[in-house]
């Protein structure tokens, strides 16, 4: 009973133990820090989460690695982890009638190691006026934060640019050695700092200036090139140069060349490093040096100097401004001081003396001088001659003996050599100032006059027109009266013509009259005072010897009178009124009484005798005379009167029958016989009306219509006035033109063509049309209409129109040209790619024909049909912004005809993004003959297919993201994305520096005695391979007998090279000598090998060394014998100075081999180390000999 109620009380604690307690959701265990890996000595703290547990005081266990379970409280904290603390972590808790299950474990790993942040730079130059981003890193953890550093000095958060916390990622612009550092946790973690980045700052680009400041330059001239940087501040700078893109170079500031040649030609580009700044390369400067010695070119304004003035020389030599110049005159230098006030480089000057000029450039120091110019003659213009006339007449007679003379005034000693020319014709050269001619009628004409002297010349005289008068002139005797009064005496005057050098001869009643008869009157008796009745003579003489005229008469009578007709008509016609006048030539107005004969109708006694209306019966001779007092004329002489009985009747001409369109016609009016005429006009506006008067008295029978009608005309004239009979002419209408609608000067075959036949009429009148030819039934209307041209309507056209009796002429013809050909419309682009944010202009246009307007069309993709998306635009222009493959067409008229449509035309976008290249691997220096990787990344939302292109492009670039390369010289290497045919990225770019030569390791060997058994460690240092993904090979020398040289052999353990650059070498025994070399890269690229380096044993080996005198001191001039001994019959000794210098030459050139003997003479005082090597490659012990002074 006892055992049975124990048994169901066991039960119950049971029951109340599993079936009491509610299990709620499973815990979490949270990571302090949250990465999954922390490090030793950092601080961890693990707290067990549980979500949604209310307010249940838990209590919590903890196990590691699946262990035994441990008390703690809701954190598990380890305040310096280690390696033993790596593990599994879970926990779960008990709280009331509450518990969890256990959590999934987390699992922590402590590191033994403290990390070392790691620094990444999206590059490591800095461009001028931008930004680098630096990136600083642990692990796979983001709970770091972290301190920058510059220049070994914390870089304050400030200068971070606005870059928040934890400043993993910064942007600086400040060039200097970056490094950086993680921490995280309370107390702070800190990780070891990152290797340091070496940020370079690009400045300013620096101009490359040339002194002198010319880009060409002749063989022998002295050029520097100097690197200029701007505001660079105290920077110390190294230089580089590079021609023609070739290897840099490193020289100073200034690049010199004393005396350039033809192989100095090319561009030349700068860049400097200072500190750690860097410019770029600055632009290229182009020097031209031409292989020919420059001549200078002399030119002159003008050749001849103006009297009084100057005129200007400049000297040249290329397009170069600094030449200076010197000027030579005669061939003697000529004084800058006779320039005028011109400055210096005297390259134009002034010049007022006549002479051979030329000139010669210089630039420089030492001065570069040019040939000579050509030699340029230099006249110079003196005063102005006159041409001199004895005898000094301009009109002279056949006969006469004439001298002109050259005057030059101020002339001094010069010989002169003349020149004549008549009426501006060729010259005439002659020696003397004087020409002397007897002048016939051809001599007549301007002479004038220059004259040569040295370098000298007059300009022409002014012309002298000397005239010859080829008949032999008569003098003239005028008398002031022809009547002497009683007891008076009358004046006769004799002249010849208007030069008063004559004298004058007189005669009476044929008798040379006396001179003392001339009562008083002086030479040359022009004039003379007479009182006798008589025949009066006289007669002019002139000139050495005397040129006579003929003789000239007057009759001591009154002067007869004279019957004219007023008006002077020679014809007159019955009905006219005709005046005859007699007239006296009478100075005193003396009253004359006149007599008519024939005394018809009752003849006046006045001069005046008037027929009012003459008829046939007033035909006939007319004669008069006069009396006054005592004195009486005789009869004039006959004048003959002639009446016409027939009225005239006047001529009516047109210029044409037809008044073209917007034109006049010109009507002549005219009377074929008599003169004096005036004419009135008429016309006649239609057939119902009369004739009115337009125009009267018009003194020019000319008159321009553009109005049609009946015109006619008629003459008059007299007071009062006589008219002739009328002329009439008909009206005939304007003539059609036939113009072309559209007015397109071309057609082409399909085109709607419309021509009219144009009338020029305001009366509004219906016209009715005739066309030829008379194709496809031609109308009657003034247009005919050829809806489809072809070619076999090409010819010309005529049109005309009539209406009532009215007809006009054919119009002109027209001739329609049809081509055959539909016209193609070309389109042209500016440029192909749209920049970002930009736009490119399209223009589509016809070479032929006018009227034009455009269609446009696009097409989208490859796989599309292209789409109008612009029409009838008058403007053949179009700007576009988006990408793909455009066309263009051309219509006119109604119906549109439509042109070819135009070749296709690709366009690219360029969308706003810019690839960035990663060169891989990213040594910092790249050699020439290395592999290298380039990649073409682009952000962008990830869902776009890039193909790419790389520039400089090659026949290996490829489309992928990658481009192998192999590294020869430095330059630009740029890509960028096509994601289809019409849309690119931008350009990306990296610059690849590419050095030469190859690295060349330095190998020590330590020891380089090492004692026997003792290993011998290979070190192969310098150009901190081992940063640069190097691996080290190590070689043993081998004796080459067929050359000076070793060859290497690999040594075992080194295949694959090692990854540290020591390679230890257990228990050498014998003397060996070594090298190393690093490769890198795949396929691999090595380095130069280093020097042979040796490691000295003086054991003894298959091939040994003995010395004579056997001793290790040895005196100069001391005769000491090597020899060698081995399995071997050719043998060389090789030595090696303390200075460390392995010698090229063996015993043969500084002693004497004789077989496997070297014998030497000791005449140096310095300590060296001799070893044999045999033809089969082996080395013998090494021997250190040391010479001291004589003894």
């Amino acid at each position: 009973m006892g055992k049975e109620l124990l048994l169901r009380l066991s039960f119950f604690v049971l029951c109340v133990v599993f079936y009491g307690n509610t299990q709620v959701s499973k815990p979490t265990v949270i990571l302090q820090p949250s990465g999954p890996v922390v490090y030793r000595g950092e601080k961890v703290t693990l707290r067990c989460e549980i979500w949604g547990a209310g307010g249940t005081q838990w209590t919590y266990e903890w196990k590691r690695n699946n262990g035994n379970a441990e008390k703690r409280s809701k954190e598990y904290r380890i305040n310096r982890v280690s390696y033993t603390n790596s593990g599994e972590y879970s926990c779960m808790a008990r709280g009331g009638h509450q518990l969890t299950e256990w959590s999934d474990a987390v699992t922590l790993t402590v590191r033994s190691d403290k990390p070392r942040a790691k620094l990444t730079a999206d590059r490591t130059i800095i461009p001028a006026g931008g930004s680098i981003t630096l990136i600083c890193s642990v692990d796979e953890s983001d709970d770091w934060k972290f301190d920058w550093f510059r220049n070994e000095q914390q870089y304050s958060a400030a200068r971070f640019r606005e870059n928040s916390d934890p400043y993993r990622v910064i942007s600086v612009s400040d060039e200097g050695v970056y490094s950086c550092r993680g921490r995280r946790g309370d107390p702070v973690f800190q990780t070891e700092k990152s290797k340091d980045v070496l940020v370079l700052k690009t400045v300013s680009k620096p101009t490359v200036i040339l002194q002198p400041n010319r880009t060409v330059v002749y063989r022998g001239e002295k050029v520097t090139l100097r690197c200029e940087i701007w505001g660079a501040g105290g920077t110390e700078w190294m230089y580089e140069w590079k021609t023609n893109n070739g290897n840099a170079e490193k020289r100073s500031k200034e690049y010199r060349i004393n005396r350039v040649s033809y192989t100095n030609s090319g561009e030349y580009s700068c860049m400097a490093r200072g500190g750690h700044q860097l410019t770029e390369w600055s632009d290229a400067v182009t020097l031209t040096v031409r292989s020919d010695k420059p001549r200078a070119k002399l030119t002159a304004d003008r050749t001849i100097i103006p009297a009084g003035g100057s005129i200007t020389l400049i000297c040249s030599v290329d397009e170069s401004d600094d030449w200076k110049f010197d000027w030579f005159r005669n061939e003697q230098q000529y004084s800058a001081a006779r320039f005028r006030e011109n400055s210096d480089p005297y390259r134009v000057i002034s010049v007022s003396d006549e002479g051979v000029y030329s000139c010669r450039g210089r630039r420089g120091d030492p001065v570069f001088q040019t040939e000579k110019s050509k030699d340029v003659l230099v006249l110079k213009t003196v005063s102005k001659p006159t041409v001199i006339l004895q005898p000094n007449r301009t009109v002279v007679y056949r006969g006469e003996k004439v001298t002109l003379r050259c005057e030059i005034w101020g002339a001094g000693g010069t010989e002169w050599m003349y020149e004549w020319k008549r009426n501006n014709g060729n010259a005439e050269k002659r020696s003397g100032e004087y020409r002397t001619i007897t002048v016939d009628e051809y001599h007549s004409g301007e002479y004038s006059c220059m004259a040569r002297g040295g370098h000298q010349l007059t300009e022409w005289s002014d012309a002298v027109t000397l005239t010859v008068r080829p008949d032999e002139p008569r003098a003239k005797l005028t008398a002031d009266r022809t009547i002497i009064p009683a007891g008076g005496s009358i004046t006769l005057s004799c002249s010849v013509d208007e030069s008063d050098d004559w004298k004058f001869d007189w005669f009476r009643n044929d008798q040379q009259y006396s001179a003392d008869q001339f009562r008083g009157n002086s030479e040359p008796n022009r004039d003379i005072s007479v009182s006798d009745g008589g025949k009066y003579i006289c007669r002019g003489g002139r000139g050495d010897p005397v040129f006579h005229t003929e003789k000239s008469n007057v009759q001591k009578i009154v002067s007869g009178p004279t019957v004219n007709r007023h008006p002077s008509w020679p014809v007159v016609f019955r009905g006219e009124t005709v005046t005859l006048r007699c007239e006296m030539q009478d100075d005193e107005g003396t009253q004359w009484t006149y007599e008519w004969s024939p005394s018809k109708r009752k003849s006046p006694t006045s001069n005046e005798y008037r027929i009012s209306s003459v008829s046939e019966s007033d035909s006939g001779s007319y004669w008069c005379r006069a009396s006054k007092g005592y004195q009486r004329s005789d009869w004039s002489s006959e004048f003959k009167l002639t009446v016409k009985s027939n009225r005239p009747k006047v001529s009516l001409t047109s210029s044409a029958n037809i008044i073209p369109a917007g034109g006049s016609v010109t009507l002549t009016c005219f009377i074929n016989i008599g003169v004096g005429w005036k004419f009135d006009w008429f016309r006649l506006e239609s057939k119902s009306s009369t004739a009115q008067s337009i125009r009267t008295n018009e003194s020019d029978g000319v008159l321009s219509i553009s109005e049609g009608g009946e015109y006619s005309c008629r003459g008059g004239r007299g007071d009062p006035v006589f008219h002739t009979e009328k002329s009439n002419v008909q009206k005939i209408v304007s003539g059609p033109t036939v113009n072309r609608h559209p007015s397109w000067p071309v057609v082409f075959r399909g085109e709607t063509v419309t021509l009219r036949c144009e009338m020029q009429d305001d009366e509004g009148t219906q016209w009715t049309y005739e066309w030829s030819p008379s194709k496809r039934k031609s109308p009657t209307s003034n247009e005919y209409r050829i809806s489809s041209v072809s070619e076999s309507d090409s010819g010309s056209y005529w049109c005309l129109a009539s209406k009532g009796y009215q007809r006009s002429d054919w119009s002109s013809a027209f001739t329609l040209t049809v081509k055959s050909n539909r016209p193609k419309a070309s389109l042209t682009a500016r440029v192909n790619i749209i920049p970002a944010g930009g736009s490119v202009t399209l223009s589509c246009f016809m070479d032929i024909g006018v009227g034009w307007k455009f269609d446009w069309f696009r097409l989208e993709s490859k796989s599309s049909t292209a789409q109008p998306i612009r029409t009838n635009e008058s403007d053949g222009v179009l700007s576009i912004s988006e990408g793909g493959e455009y066309s263009c067409r051309g219509g006119r008229g109604d119906p549109v005809f439509y042109t070819e449509t135009s070749r296709e035309v690709t366009i690219q976008k360029t969308v706003p993004i810019t690839p960035t290249v990663i060169q891989q691997p990213s040594w910092a220096k790249i050699y020439r003959g290395e592999r290298v990787t380039l990649r073409c990344e682009i952000q962008d939302d990830g869902g776009t297919q890039w193909t790419y292109e790389w520039k400089p492009t090659n026949i290996n670039s490829p489309t992928s993201s990658e481009f192998m390369i192999t590294a020869y010289n430095s330059g630009d290497y740029s890509c960028r994305g096509r994601r289809d045919s019409f849309t690119l990225t931008k350009w990306g770019f990296i610059t690849l520096t590419v050095f030469t030569p190859k690295p060349q390791p330095v190998l020590s060997v330590s020891p380089s005695w090492p004692n026997p058994g003792a290993s011998v460690t290979l070190s192969c240092e310098d150009l901190k391979l081992q940063s640069a993904g190097w691996r080290f090979f190590w070689y043993k020398a081998v004796p080459d007998p067929s050359s000076r040289y070793y060859r290497f052999e690999l040594m075992p353990g080194s295949t694959n090279g090692t990854e540290q650059n020591s390679f230890n070498i257990n228990g050498p025994t014998h003397t060996a000598g070594f090298v190393c070399r690093a490769g890198r890269g795949e396929p691999k690229f090595y380095s130069d090998y280093s020097e042979v380096k040796f490691a000295w044993s003086v054991g003894s080996a298959a091939a040994s060394l003995t010395v004579s005198p056997d001793r290790i001191q040895h005196f100069m001039s001391e005769s000491v014998t090597l020899t060698c001994r081995g399995n071997s019959t050719d043998w060389r000794v090789r030595m090696f100075t303390e200075t460390d210098e392995l010698s090229d030459i063996t015993c043969s050139r500084w002693g004497r081999m004789t077989g496997s003997i070297c014998t030497i003479n000791t005449y140096w005082s310095v300590s060296r180390v001799y070893w044999c090597e045999s033809g089969s490659g082996e080395f013998s012990n090494a021997v250190n000999i040391t010479v001291h002074g004589r003894l």
